[in-house]
């Protein structure tokens, strides 16, 4: 990353070239997954060879042209970074949509903009009934959007946010932020990190999938989407497709690892590996995941929780929705109430922090317990200070207020995405639990919104509401807040301006 003169045509504002710049590394990355798909697709079925050749060519250079064109500036505002994060997503969006259409795999745009945005967004929700009929390089692309927007809301979450103080404890003491900080050396080390644990969960689980019987492409793109969170599948019934007890085991511990810290799986994996299992966040992730797979065994309507297929049953399930991955072997409406209740209780819990998936976090849950003891203690002695722990570490009040704010901005955004998605039609179980699934990254809820259902059931305004529920809750809310707050506010200065001069 090369860093802007102030002098001749190479300058640029702040926002925007930070802005330009990343958006050319999005589409520097997609180009690369659209050669693999391209490549796989060469060696496969040869169908939509052609588009995906043409969009690799045409996206690799405009990337190449963006990064070189905006070099990244030397100071940043705090909103110039999430602005960039923002309209890059809503740019590898559009970009997929395109693809999606010039393969002939849907003609309509909406269609192709719902499936990209929920690629990207990792949700399992698809306009796709039979998805196996696609050509296999666009499965792969498909497949391919949801490692790419895992790890581009790792990158978020882990980097650009608390570099920026907000998503973590530190906040920089001015309101100008120097790029050169944003791409040190220990912030390289630290995407490094990630990017080999990332890599090598992918690799491990193309491993574990072929040999439990998938083929190689099936192992491949599996492991792309448990990896991710996201939950695509190759086939409509996921992996009830395959029938095998030793792919729902393996597929369970890849959800279960999946959800759990890329930071702290490094440090497990490689230093201070007995400090990091202190973790309370990480001891209370098993224990929510063991209490539900205990309840979800005794409640398995397939086998009455008398034997190993229950807990296996039971395990990928809690895994699938804690994780938020949305992956399943089962029509989770075939469980009854209480279980499909506890089952849409892990997938608003989500996963941890530091993790490719979404959902409030199980920190933010830790925290938000502690807040409200807290305040029934204070109902009682009214002058008592009380930190909010997580274990024995004190929260700060300053990380609880985002916390709080975060917490409302769920429960706002769900509520008015429930309203919409009732307007379209959906009863009151499927529209709310549908955008808490959303909201949550899962995808699939209860009522007409099961796993075994399709988007094509939801209007206009259904897919919509569900497309933008997914995107907001996937970058958690700023990023894209961010952008289109921009998108207004200049718009609103060229109206104004424009309005002046008429007066004049």
């Amino acid at each position: 990353m090369t860093f802007a003169q102030p002098r001749g045509r190479l300058y640029w504002a702040p926002r925007a070239a930070m802005t330009g710049h990343l958006i050319g590394i999005a589409i520097s990355g997609c180009a690369v997954g659209l050669a693999f798909s391209t490549m796989v697709g060469a060696v496969t079925d040869q169908r939509a060879l052609f588009p995906l050749g043409i969009s690799t060519l045409l996206s690799g250079l405009a990337g190449v042209i963006l990064v070189r064109h905006y070099p990244l500036p030397r100071r940043l505002s705090i909103s110039g970074p999430l602005t960039a994060v923002g309209f890059s997503w809503i740019v590898m969006i559009l970009l997929s949509t395109t693809v999606y259409l010039t393969t002939g795999a849907t003609d309509s745009p909406l269609h192709a903009g719902v499936e990209s945005t929920a690629g990207f967004a990792t949700m399992a929700r698809t306009v796709f009934a039979t998805p196996e009929d696609l050509p296999r390089g666009l499965l792969f692309w498909r497949a391919t959007t949801q490692l790419i927007g895992g790890f581009g809301a790792l990158f978020t979450v882990v980097v650009i946010l608390p570099f920026l103080g907000i998503g973590g404890a530190a906040a920089p003491s001015t309101e100008k932020t120097r790029a050169d900080e944003l791409v040190a050396g220990h912030t390289v080390r630290l995407v490094g990190r990630m990017a080999a644990v990332y890599g090598g969960f992918a690799t491990v689980g193309t491993s574990l999938f072929w040999i439990g019987g998938m083929g190689l492409f099936d192992a491949v793109t599996y492991s792309f989407t448990t990896v991710s969170t996201g939950g695509f599948a190759n086939h409509a019934d996921s992996f009830a497709h395959f029938d095998s007890a030793h792919l729902e085991w393996f597929a369970a511990g890849g959800m279960l690892l999946a959800g759990t810290s890329v930071v702290f799986l490094w440090r497990g994996g490689w230093a201070a590996g007995a400090a990091s299992l202190r973790s309370f966040e990480l001891w209370a992730y098993l224990a929510i995941l063991s209490a539900a797979t205990v309840v979800l065994t005794i409640a398995d309507p397939l086998d009455e929780g008398t034997t190993l297929n229950s807990l296996r049953h039971g395990l990928f399930a809690s895994t699938s929705t804690l994780s938020t991955t949305g992956h399943h072997a089962t029509d989770w409406n075939t469980w009854g109430q209480g279980p499909a209740t506890l089952l849409m209780m892990l997938i608003t819990v989500g996963a941890m922090a530091g993790s490719p998936g979404g959902g409030l976090r199980v920190v933010r849950a830790l925290a938000l317990v502690g807040y409200f003891r807290r305040e029934l203690v204070r109902q009682v002695h009214r002058r008592a200070v009380i930190m909010v722990k997580i274990g024995r570490e004190a929260i700060p009040e300053r990380v609880l207020d985002r916390m709080i704010t975060h917490l409302l901005l769920l429960l706002f955004v769900g509520a008015a995405g429930a309203v919409l998605l009732a307007l379209d039609g959906a009863d009151v179980l499927t529209a709310t639990t549908q955008a808490v699934s959303a909201l949550a990254t899962v995808g699939p809820g209860l009522g007409d919104a099961g796993p075994t259902t399709t988007l094509l059931e939801r209007g206009p305004v259904g897919m919509i509401a569900i497309a933008g529920l997914g995107l907001l809750g996937r970058l958690e809310f700023y990023p894209i807040g961010v952008a289109l707050w921009t998108v207004a506010t200049n718009l609103r200065r060229r109206l104004r301006d424009s309005f002046r001069e008429e007066l004049v």
